[in-house]
């Protein structure tokens, strides 16, 4: 699950499309399991590069 949210997390982040990369991130982190961190990290430090690039 991780590398599909990620690839598209990618993808809409070439787009611009801050708005909707951030709304799979956080639906990405409602499904991941809590104990997975690693997938849940990635996921905040994707967040944090997006916001970064505003």
């Amino acid at each position: 699950m991780a590398a599909a949210v990620a690839d598209a997390l990618r993808r809409e982040a070439r787009l611009g499309d801050t708005r909707r990369a951030r709304e799979s991130q956080q639906r990405a982190l409602e499904l991941s399991a809590p104990t997975s961190t690693m997938t849940r990290t990635l996921l905040n430090i994707d967040a944090a590069a997006c916001s970064w690039t505003q």
